[in-house]
């Protein structure tokens, strides 16, 4: 198994004022999501070490 590195985003709690109706839908739509950070890994045997890597199908997770 290799170590994957992921970034949290998360949706704001609070809406501003100054939005409109269609910009306040998007916002009401939007869900916390985790991006992944690394493309590339390298193998864990110590000799080998070659890179290679993920493919970018899931580099979005909705939590």
């Amino acid at each position: 198994d290799y170590d994957v590195r992921w970034l949290k985003r998360t949706k704001k709690k609070n809406s501003s004022r100054h939005l409109n109706e269609q910009e306040r839908a998007q916002l009401q739509k939007s869900r916390d999501y985790m991006v992944r950070v690394d493309d590339m890994l390298m193998c864990k045997n110590i000799r080998c070490r070659k890179r290679f890597e993920i493919p970018s199908a899931q580099s979005i997770v909705f939590i």
